[in-house]
């Protein structure tokens, strides 16, 4: 769930999809700024790093079972990635301006999908659909352009102490808290169009990645599915932002004995 961009916007972070839309300036107090102002100050963060890198660590908890993920994401600008997924089993991912490249090495099999001649809209979407299994809710707004088209108030508040703006939105209802200071999401709420909870994610335990670059450590997150709610923590570590990424590691050889899958 969720969907993210980085720079020309080939992570789409936020993976639930929200469709929201457009921006009654009147409403919100003069001193304050608009939704959309308070929206691309959070989301340009991510365009203007020249490197972002960091690990993660899912648990996912349901009434019935358990289940955990790990992975750490590296980025190059303005289009460079690499996932390195390890648990629950190794899966390496890496897009570069050649291609998109999956490798699976307990199948030892990798995909290999050209870029040349493939329209960008088409490019953005197979790159969406590989990354959304490793999109965190709660780190990125996800696709602002649509949310602040039905903004209808924006108040400051205080939350959990901190002294942050609320962003209100109808249609369907969506709430979305803002750290004043850090210029990170606290908290988001979602709703459907019938009111039910779709989604609700917390974060905490700041850390400066880079100079004035902050992340959460943690982000807890609800969400409704067919059979009820589940629980999701995240646990971040090791980011670093405008740190130093080699280039090559967005380079990816075929190993010997693994099969090439060519798209």
């Amino acid at each position: 769930m969720g969907n993210r961009r980085f720079g020309a916007g080939y992570v789409l972070l936020a993976a639930t999809v929200l469709a929201v839309g457009m921006f009654t300036a009147g409403i919100s107090r003069a001193s304050e700024p608009s939704a959309g102002e308070l929206f691309r100050e959070i989301e340009g963060r991510y365009d203007r790093v020249s490197t972002l890198s960091y690990k993660v660590k899912r648990i996912v908890a349901s009434k019935t079972s358990s289940t955990e993920e790990q992975w750490s994401f590296r980025y190059r600008s303005p289009d460079l990635l690499r996932i390195d997924y390890t648990v629950p089993h190794d899966r390496v991912i890496v897009v570069n301006n050649e291609a998109l490249w999956e490798y699976v090495p307990r199948a030892k099999k990798a995909a290999k999908t050209v870029f040349a001649a493939m329209p960008r809209g088409k490019k953005e979407k197979t790159i969406a659909q590989v990354m959304a299994h490793v999109t965190v809710d709660g780190l990125r707004i996800g696709n602002y352009a649509e949310m602040e088209k039905k903004a209808v108030k924006v108040k400051t508040v205080s939350s959990s102490g901190i002294s942050a703006y609320q962003v209100e939105g109808v249609d369907p209802r969506y709430v979305i808290t803002i750290d004043r200071e850090k210029k990170v999401l606290l908290r988001s709420e979602i709703y459907d169009k019938k009111g039910a909870l779709v989604l609700r994610t917390e974060a905490s335990r700041f850390v400066e990645a880079g100079p004035g670059f902050w992340m959460p450590r943690e982000i807890k997150a609800t969400y409704a599915t067919a059979t009820g709610f589940v629980q999701s923590t995240v646990l971040l570590s090791d980011q670093r932002a405008d740190g130093p990424v080699e280039e090559k590691a967005f380079s990816f050889v075929v190993p010997q004995g693994v099969e090439l899958i060519n798209y």
